[in-house]
């Protein structure tokens, strides 16, 4: 073997002993994805109509942005602080595919995406990253940054074109975030158990 080749071992082993410590525990959650889209949807359109109802410059406008703001910076927040005091009680809650290279992580995507099949020996770690991804825990922080620069747009600052343009594009990974989740959910449903 090579060295490539050893330290592309080291990294499947490691991530296999990641995806044990995943699958011995029980699934995380499934929360309705519908239901999720739906109040971001409500919640970004409420914040937008809310924001035009005003004048612009209005002390209204800037109370609106703000809300906006903070409800969006407290969803980060809490997502960061809930993710980094999780993974230190629970070592299992750490990603499957974090000692994994780019390349080996994107292999492992396309087989949860339905695009490829997974070697016999990797189906653990494939099943164990679906299963963390099913669990939905990046969307909150998606849906705080899309709501927190969508407070600023709406807020009327100087630069509300940019920011408008920077909300939007954060509804992106909104989009691709609950799209790796239907995702996965549908990799496990069909996934040999």
């Amino acid at each position: 073997m090579t060295d490539t080749a050893a330290q592309a071992e080291w990294r499947w082993a490691l991530a296999e002993h990641q995806a044990r410590l995943v699958l011995e525990h029980p699934a995380p959650r499934r929360r309705s994805l519908p239901l999720i889209a739906g109040a971001v949807a409500v919640a970004v359109v409420a914040l937008v109509g809310t924001a035009l109802t005003f004048a612009p410059g209005s002390t209204g406008r800037w109370v609106t942005g703000i809300v906006g703001m903070v409800v969006g910076l407290a969803l980060v927040l809490t997502d960061v602080v809930r993710t980094a005091r999780a993974r230190s009680q629970h070592p299992e809650l750490a990603p499957v595919t974090k000692h994994l290279s780019p390349r080996e992580r994107s292999a492992v995507q396309r087989v949860i995406r339905g695009r490829d099949q997974a070697p016999e020996d990797r189906v653990d770690v494939v099943r164990a990253f679906a299963l963390q991804i099913a669990g939905g825990l990046v969307i909150p922080s998606s849906a705080g940054q899309l709501l927190l620069f969508t407070g600023i747009a709406v807020s009327g600052v100087t630069f509300w074109p940019l920011y408008t343009v920077v909300a939007t594009l954060w509804a992106v990974p909104m989009v691709i975030a609950l799209r790796d989740v239907a995702l996965a959910r549908r990799y496990l449903d069909r996934a040999p158990v």
